[in-house]
């Protein structure tokens, strides 16, 4: 029996695993099953949530019946991957494993390390083809962007033919519907606290046919504006692409959504439509830039747990009950886009690049905490948790990687220019609503009558911000500044840039000090849709 272990690649289109295992069924005359399986390990770690497995419900469902189509079962099991693989193993006997190779979590990691140990002890051919330009063992970045571009524009790999009859009946006793969200929640004692978001959001439909619609209104309706509106709270959710769901659950590959995107840029040209091809230019750019991320912690699978560079190592406090990372996390800091950022992060699973940037700089600047709890409590409330990009992303904004300059986010500025009216600040945050234009990004300095006529007492209703943000980011930034200085951690830098650096020809350069810090806010911050 071959086996297609299906893990964040939920598609029947541009599946190399799926293909070759198809291939090499039918030259052994062997039958060919799929395999999911729901691990609660992965589900209860502190950077794992219903809510993921939330995302990928959808997804699951059709690809069951994509793949029972082609008289292919998937076999949906909750328990250990090790486990379930050993117990198929032993009552039907596997000749080979096909899966994607993957770049995920620690945890995830040694699932992989555990299971190859199992197949070659067991002599079961295990085969992992890539599905995204993530390499293994890569002796160095240079021409990196070049060979992804060349990867980016291979042919995608075509459907899975229909398998005999016969193959449908394989295991199909063992089958069963994949368990609805609360009814895992109650199965597994899941932890439901962080708040699910509704099913039937328009946001998250994650089945193949859902995200390839998502990407189709980007790219020709929602698209236009995406490189002035995707910084702003308000407007990114509908100018943005919205794909990283689909992306990070695998229903859409990286090349699929990369070839449809430069055929749409093709036809706008064609048109005349010069902003259309300027954002679409900029949404590709941020495709390379997803997999860029995502090959550092495949290099350096460490920077889940350990900073990138080892100045900053211990730097901050981390402790899980300091009263201002539970305040950050229950979004009552005082600041109110902040605040408003939480909480919808809280109810969507979902928020623009530039807000994430932000809350990562309040936590690990002016708060000054570690970036380790404020990186685990952020990857349970995304939706679009993506271990390669999201661990690099959080050392990047929280000033640990030695190689980017540091930025601190002063959050009345980014709400004065993001939310000029304070739309998206009263649509989350409903104790401001009476609050006028003229105080709702400084709710604390309203005079007392006001107050009373609003209807909200700082410190009582509303907090007040819990540290002056002037003294205490300039203060943090300096103490960061200060673990760069030295001859030794600038030497380091150099080694962490060559190792993890950017090689992009039309922006080669030497890492920027990170003691220097950025000289503005700039508002062109590199966004991950």
């Amino acid at each position: 029996m071959v086996v297609v272990w299906f893990k964040r690649d939920l598609r029947i289109t541009d599946h190399a695993a799926l293909i070759q295992a198809q291939q090499y069924a039918q030259r052994a005359g062997e039958p060919l099953i799929g395999l999911y399986c729901i691990e609660p390990d992965l589900l209860k770690a502190a950077d794992g949530s219903l809510r993921h497995y939330q995302c990928v419900y959808p997804a699951l469902g059709w690809l069951q019946r994509q793949l029972a189509a082609c008289n292919i079962n998937l076999l949906i099991k909750t328990g250990s991957a090790l486990t379930i693989l050993a117990r198929l193993h032993q009552a039907y006997g596997i000749t080979a494993l096909f899966s994607h190779q993957e770049t995920t979590n620690g945890l995830g990691y040694a699932r992989d390390q555990a299971v190859g140990r199992w197949v070659r002890a067991q002599a079961i051919p295990w085969t992992q083809p890539l599905q995204a330009f993530v390499q293994r063992n890569l002796p160095t970045r240079l021409n990196w962007a070049q060979q992804w571009g060349a990867f980016m524009a291979e042919r995608p790999w075509p459907e899975p033919k229909c398998m005999p009859n016969e193959n449908r009946e394989v295991l199909a006793d063992w089958l069963s519907q994949p368990p609805r969200p609360g009814l895992l929640a109650e199965q597994l004692g899941l932890n439901t606290r962080l708040g699910v978001f509704a099913q039937h959001s328009p946001l998250w439909q994650t089945a193949s046919p859902d995200a390839w619609q998502l990407l189709d209104s980007f790219l020709y309706r929602r698209g236009r504006d995406y490189r002035r509106a995707m910084s702003y709270p308000n407007k990114a959710i509908n100018h943005c692409s919205r794909l990283s769901v689909p992306l990070a659950v695998g229903s859409l590959s990286n090349r699929q959504v990369f070839q449809r995107a430069q055929q749409a840029r093709y036809e706008h040209q064609q048109a005349g439509r010069g902003y259309w091809v300027k954002s679409i230019d900029s949404f590709i750019s941020r495709l390379a830039w997803r997999e860029h991320f995502t090959q550092k912690l495949e290099q350096w699978p460490q920077i889940e747990y350990q900073s990138m560079h080892s100045a900053t190592e211990g730097l901050r406090p981390a402790q899980a009950e300091h009263p201002s990372l539970i305040a950050w996390q229950e979004g009552r800091t005082g600041w109110p886009l902040v605040d408003a950022c939480m909480r919808c992060l809280q109810q969507t699973g979902w928020l623009p690049f530039r807000m994430r940037a932000m809350l990562v700089s309040i936590i690990t600047f002016p708060l000054f905490q570690d970036w380790r709890l404020a990186g685990k409590h952020l990857a349970r409330l995304f939706a679009d948790y993506e271990p390669g990009i999201h661990y690099p992303q959080i050392q990047m904004q929280s000033g640990s990687t030695g190689i980017n300059a540091l930025r601190v986010y002063d959050p009345t500025k980014q709400a004065q220019r993001l939310d000029a009216d304070g739309a998206f600040i009263r649509q989350y945050l409903p104790e401001l609503f009476n609050v006028p234009n003229t105080f709702i990004h400084q709710p604390w300095r309203m005079p007392k009558a006001m107050q009373n006529r609003c209807g909200v007492l700082i410190g009582q209703d509303y907090p007040a911000p819990l540290v002056d943000f002037a003294h205490a980011a300039r203060h943090a930034r300096a103490q960061v500044a200060d673990c760069y200085r030295s001859e030794q951690a600038r030497a380091e830098s150099q080694r962490v840039y060559a190792a993890l650096g950017s090689r992009d020809k039309k922006r080669r350069r030497q890492p920027r000090p990170a003691a220097k810090a950025a000289r503005r806010d700039s508002h062109q911050q590199l966004d991950l849709f």
